[in-house]
């Protein structure tokens, strides 16, 4: 009964900060609901075990849509030509050389790290070999950010649009003679009443940034919710972009630490796109000592 009822908890998110703690989990709804289903029928409770299919009906409606292609996003439709790699590092993590080892084998046009320090960047310097441009703000406290990249900056700034403490980065760069706008943003994990406020509202924000963007654009970052929670809904129907795990799966990205990861590990880093960016891969990297998985998008740009 009691995954029935956070199953359908999530319908009321809007209502408290812990009711929308419960969307972030339907993958793991949905393992309970089965084993459940079984052990009822096992039994002959045949009430109870209606009760569990309602249960993965409802947590099955929500992770069906990311196991479906959309129409929007022909997987594998065409070919890439830009690729963005996400990760929150951990700021309390010393694994540098695993992020640099990874960037060496991915090869991305664009890297965007979370939670960097001045001790990070110093570390990623080198990365700069390999992505010569960049934007670095270093924090403490999990809310530094940088990104780097292979492709010249045409423009670029940190915003700070409802001044949580949160900086975000927008710049634009030139694919295929095409100028694209991309949006790295890293709200508040919502582990306070004051951080679960502060991570609304730079989701609101950052929508109505997003909105404005010229396309082709792009939104990538650690949003601290799932594709569940009804701020995450919000902000992709305000920005007008798309899902880019839509086709791709649902791709649990933290916390690494679990022990029967991936089963229960959820996705909270993301990334959005217009809808005349076609996917053609997004795929969870390798642990590389974080407590979140990195981010690997392969995008085909459109030629202006």
């Amino acid at each position: 009964m009691c995954v029935l009822l956070l199953s359908g908890a999530g319908y009321f998110a809007s209502a408290h900060k812990y009711l929308e703690l419960t969307t972030h989990f339907k993958l793991q709804y949905l393992i309970g609901s089965v084993g459940c289903l079984l052990v009822f029928i096992f039994f002959g409770s045949w009430p109870w075990a209606v009760c569990m299919l309602i249960g993965c009906f409802i947590n099955l409606s929500a992770l069906v849509p990311f196991y479906i292609s959309s129409s929007r996003i022909r997987t594998g439709a065409t070919r890439a030509n830009f690729r963005v790699l996400l990760s929150n590092v951990n700021s309390l993590s010393t694994h540098y050389q695993a992020l640099i080892d990874l960037v060496n084998e991915e090869t991305p046009d664009v890297l965007i790290a979370q939670e960097v320090n001045n001790l990070w960047l110093s570390e990623l310097k080198v990365v700069g070999n390999l992505l010569p441009h960049s934007v670095t703000v270093p924090r403490e406290r999990g809310a530094g950010i940088a990104l780097y990249s292979r492709i010249p900056l045409q423009q670029s700034e940190v915003v700070d649009p409802e001044r949580t403490g949160r900086p975000s980065i927008l710049a634009q760069l030139c694919v295929d003679e095409r100028t694209i706008s991309l949006l790295a943003i890293h709200p508040h994990a919502p582990v306070r009443r004051d951080h679960f406020e502060y991570r609304n509202r730079l989701l609101c924000a950052a929508s109505s940034l997003a909105r404005r963007m010229s396309a082709p654009k792009i939104v990538i970052g650690d949003f601290n919710c799932s594709m569940w929670s009804p701020y995450f809904s919000n902000f992709v129907r305000k920005a007008g972009l798309v899902d880019a795990r839509k086709g791709f799966g649902v791709l649990p990205t933290w916390p690494t630490q679990m022990l029967l990861k991936p089963l229960l590990m959820i996705p909270i880093d993301h990334c959005l796109v217009s809808p005349d960016i076609k996917v053609v891969s997004i795929r969870t990297g390798r642990n590389i000592g974080s407590d979140h998985l990195p981010l690997i998008v392969e995008l085909a740009i459109p030629k202006s």
